[in-house]
């Protein structure tokens, strides 16, 4: 019996494929030396070095450069309609935040007013900086903390 998967669950696997695929880039490219760029298919992501570290991380951490690979930022990310409210986002931060070595996920640059006050609005989620002089917030998520 050929069963037809259903439009949600095509994308839920799309999604799935493409989070894995970013986590093995995470894991490959040589981060946070290097900042991981993806540009394809309508979805731009770029993942690099917070411009500022949240408290524990830089207490935990006296070297600055230390607590890098501990929070890694989500600095670009452009996603099609289409996969939006799909579990893209949502399923790329826990995969990060799964990762050994991340204590807690970065936001950073949200400039999209809707996406902040989600973000606000969720209580996983704590603000790290607001520069009023160019209306720009960052955001980050705890995974592990001691």
């Amino acid at each position: 019996m050929d069963v037809q998967m259903t439009d949600e669950e095509l994308m839920d696997k799309a999604v799935d494929a493409l989070v894995n695929a970013f986590i093995v880039m995470f894991r490959s490219v040589g981060y946070p030396v290097r900042p991981l760029y993806y540009s394809e298919g309508g979805i731009t992501l770029e993942i690099r070095v917070p411009p500022t570290l949240p408290d524990f991380i830089m207490k935990k951490y006296p070297r600055f450069r230390d607590g890098f690979r501990a929070c890694p930022s989500i600095e670009l990310i452009g996603i099609p309609y289409e996969w939006q409210g799909c579990g893209f986002f949502t399923k790329l931060v826990n995969a990060l935040g799964a990762e050994p070595s991340v204590e807690c996920v970065c936001i950073s640059c949200v400039t999209n007013e809707v996406f902040s006050q989600k973000l606000q609005n969720n209580p996983e989620w704590e603000l790290l900086y607001y520069s009023e002089l160019f209306d720009v917030k960052g955001f980050y998520k705890v995974f592990k903390r001691d």
